[in-house]
């Protein structure tokens, strides 16, 4: 088993999706501050009174906002995802598991190794920022606490999202449909909330939860965790039933 893992992180990590992603990523830091180190330039704005309050969220909010999440977050993370489904979903890979628990705890380490890193590189890009704009002082208590509830929906969120992947790939045994069907769903959703935020109705979006674009509750803990275990047991349960084992 400990072959599998050091193969599978040297697939993932040392991928050319991988080297992509990092770049697209400072790619988009790089806009963003630059952008930011414009509107900064205009502090004494009025309009920029949220600003003014809580300059370090605001950033936060602007890098992790809905639109970036369903449209090049979650496609390169799924993308990702998919370097290991492909290994593991393959039929000799399953069949030398004695157990469905033993493959899908191969599965979830994986996944959360990848998940932990994909969160870590994204976090660490946002402090960069946020101290490039010299905004150090500014990283307060209350900050902190906003920054690591974050990180807890973010790691929620990639999982749940990786297992909706595999749950598909797994139905349709196509990994091309697993990510058409899986980026769909959730750009979709965005685009039906976004509309009706627009009517007037008071609903958030899965991305809005998970990079907290709304105000976080304890509801939103309970609705994500059970969320990740419904994701997870719907994953396990068509694996079981499918022809891979």
């Amino acid at each position: 088993m400990k072959e599998i893992y050091i193969y599978l992180t040297k697939t993932v990590f040392g991928s050319k999706r991988m080297i992509v992603t990092i770049i697209l990523f400072i790619i988009w830091f790089a806009l963003n501050g630059y952008f930011l180190k414009r509107v900064f330039q205009n502090i004494n704005d009025n309009r920029l009174n949220v600003v003014l309050k809580s300059p370090v969220i605001y950033i936060h909010d602007k890098v992790f906002n809905p639109s970036f999440s369903v449209l090049l977050l979650f496609p390169l993370f799924i993308l990702l995802v998919d370097l290991i489904t492909n290994f593991l979903l393959k039929t000799a890979v399953v069949s030398r598991h004695k157990d469905l628990k033993s493959w899908w705890k191969v599965y979830y380490i994986s996944i959360l190794s990848l998940t932990l890193l994909y969160v870590g590189i994204l976090n660490v890009l946002l402090i960069i920022l946020v101290f490039l704009a010299g905004l150090r002082s500014k990283v307060d208590y209350s900050f902190l606490i906003y920054f690591f509830t974050s990180i807890y929906f973010q790691i929620n969120g990639f999982i749940i999202i990786a297992n909706i992947f595999t749950s598909v790939t797994i139905i349709t045994n196509n990994k091309i449909y697993g990510f058409l069907i899986t980026s769909t769903i959730f750009i979709l959703m965005h685009y039906i909330f976004y509309y009706m935020i627009l009517v007037g109705k008071n609903v958030q979006s899965f991305e809005m939860y998970m990079f907290l674009n709304n105000n976080s509750n304890l509801i939103n803990y309970i609705w994500f965790i059970a969320l990740l275990f419904l994701s997870n047991i719907i994953a396990k349960k068509l694996l079981n039933e499918s022809d891979f084992i």
